[in-house]
């Protein structure tokens, strides 16, 4: 009888080899097969959400306003409650010229969450650009009295008090802002402008230096150190800081703005209107070029011009204490002794002492009295 014994016993060697090598394969197969099934699940609706959102944020981060939309957009397909998305597309319809859409999108995260401080702080500024100033200090303080850290809302205060007239509020707003955040430039212009407004001149040029060092790029940090310069009884200092700012941004408006006031102190009218008339047309709104121009057409002794320019500026900017000063000194020179008296007294009851306009308003006052 043969003997099967060695054969049998390589038979069920090579069985039990193959089955050891056979299950873990086949666990791995499983696994693979399980994980492949999960991974083809998708998410629930409100975790996309969230990832849209994520993107939107990036993409707003990166300068990409109408594709942060787009992703807002498919975040609120998904969860219409997700009241930061609908801060966040407000915020990409803000950058891309959509007030109204902005404001509609602020006002439905507030509904839903009334805690979102970018909401109350983006709502003040398009409230603010509205003209609507009451509304926009309200939002702004609701910002603030939802937690210290924002700094964003004391410097949007500060600015519309700037533009208001209220130059020590402003500074006082800046000034807390830079306790929060001292990495923050937006402060700093804000301070630096309510400081050379009302005649501190060293302390102005120290912000704005510190401006310029955060954001040595910035062609508007640039022009108000020019304009410091101008100030201080330097014009030609000025033209060559202003010259600098226009080499980094041709479109500054600021920067062709003080080099024309630069001009203008130097006797250069006609070259100092060419300024001006330049910076106006890159930003109809700025407030200064209009009163710069206004002065320089005075000096021309176009009166009629000169009102025109003057009343677009305080429409723009009411604290412009050069525009009103220059607007009584016009309305005294054309008889109107009502109107010039009005101005001069405004310049009086809210100038900073040390302003260097006030002497003139305060003898003004007394003779039209």
């Amino acid at each position: 009888m043969p003997n099967l014994w060695p054969v049998w016993l390589d038979r069920t060697h090579a069985s039990i080899i193959a089955v050891c090598i056979t299950l873990p394969l086949l666990g791995v197969a499983i696994h693979e097969s399980l994980h492949y099934t999960a991974a083809s699940v998708p998410p629930p609706p409100a975790e996309r959400a969230q990832i849209a959102l994520k993107k939107a944020r990036t993409a707003s981060i990166q300068g990409y306003p109408s594709l942060a939309a787009a992703e807002a957009n498919v975040a609120l397909s998904l969860d219409p409650t997700l009241a930061p998305a609908w801060s966040q597309r407000g915020v990409a319809n803000v950058e891309q010229g959509f007030a109204e859409q902005a404001m509609v999108d602020f006002n439905r995260a507030l509904e839903l969450d009334p805690t979102d401080k970018t909401a109350y702080i983006q709502r003040g500024l398009l409230r603010h650009r509205a003209g609507d100033d009451v509304g926009a200090k309200g939002d702004l303080e609701a910002a603030m009295g939802l937690g210290w850290e924002n700094a964003l809302a004391y410097q949007n205060r500060g600015i519309i008090r700037l533009e208001t007239g209220n130059l020590l509020g402003a500074a006082e707003d800046a000034t807390v802002a830079i306790a929060i955040d001292r990495y923050m430039p937006g402060p700093y212009s804000v301070r630096g402008e309510a400081y050379l407004e009302a005649g501190q001149h060293v302390e102005a040029s120290g912000d704005f230096n510190r401006w310029a060092e955060l954001e040595p790029q910035s062609a508007v940090a640039r022009a108000w150190q020019a304009e410091v310069w101008r100030r201080d009884g330097d014009p030609r200092g000025a033209i060559r800081d202003c010259d600098k700012a226009l080499d980094l941004d041709p479109s500054c408006a600021l920067a062709w703005c003080f080099r024309g006031a630069a001009r203008l102190d130097l006797g250069q009218t006609e070259f100092a209107i060419a300024d001006f008339e330049a910076a106006i047309r890159f930003d109809k709104k700025c407030a200064r070029a209009h009163a710069g121009l206004a002065r320089a057409l005075a000096v021309q002794d176009d009166f009629a011009g000169a009102m025109t320019h003057i009343d677009q500026a305080l429409a723009l900017h009411a604290g412009l204490l050069d525009a009103t000063l220059l607007r009584g000194w016009i309305q005294a020179k054309l008889g109107n002794r009502e109107a010039a008296l009005s101005d001069f007294q405004t310049i009086v009851s809210g100038a900073p002492h040390c302003w260097p306009g006030r002497d003139f308003a305060e003898k003004a006052v007394r003779i039209l009295k």
